[in-house]
Order: C-alpha cells, then structure tokens, then sequence
C-alpha cells in the first residue's frame, strides 16, 4: 500500500525464473533432474508468461494513473472505473482485504 491506496503487485520470484532455465539446460545436456525440483521448474515455466503479462499491465496502469492530472480523472472515472471492476472479478478480496489468487 502507498499512501493508503491499494496496490497489484506481482509476486513471481527472479529465483524461480533462474530455476526453470537452469533445469531445461541440464536436460538438454543430459543430466537427470529431481523429480521435486523439475516439478517446481515446470510450474515456475509454465506460470512465467502469464506473470510477465500481469506485471506489465500493472505497471503500465500505474505509469497512466499517475500521468493523469486531477481534472482530467473526472473525465475517465467510467473508464478507470472498469478497469478496477475487471482487476476486482480477476482477483476477488478475502475477509482480510487480499486478493484471493489461485492457480
């Protein structure tokens, strides 16, 4: 949170970026991988492009929320409006006040 206002943020950690590569290397050059370390590999591969893409949008959303002079949110407000009821159907809030996000 910044000054009180709700922030998205990605949570998709570099180490398992690093993981997923450095398995699909040693498969290629032949060596056998632990079954528990190419599970969380292949899920951290096969979540990376959705997490990228979030991450994007989200700082794409925040450069243009922040370029927006105060008179001209008046103007926008539907618009902005639909952009925060979509990002709200996406990620529903628990009693707690967190997006609830489950893959």
């Amino acid at each position: 949170r910044k000054d009180g206002a709700a922030r998205l943020a990605v949570n998709f950690e570099a180490d398992r970026v690093e993981l997923f590569k450095e398995v699909a290397q040693l498969r290629w050059l032949g060596y056998r991988v632990p079954e528990t370390i190419a599970l969380v590999a292949d899920e951290a591969r096969e979540r990376y492009p959705a997490a990228v893409a979030l991450r994007a949008a989200c700082r794409a959303y925040g450069v243009a929320r922040a370029a927006l002079a105060p008179g001209d949110e008046i103007l926008l407000r539907p618009w902005l409006a639909a952009v925060r009821d979509r990002v709200s159907r996406a990620f529903p809030r628990d009693a707690g006040g967190y997006a609830k996000v489950s893959w």
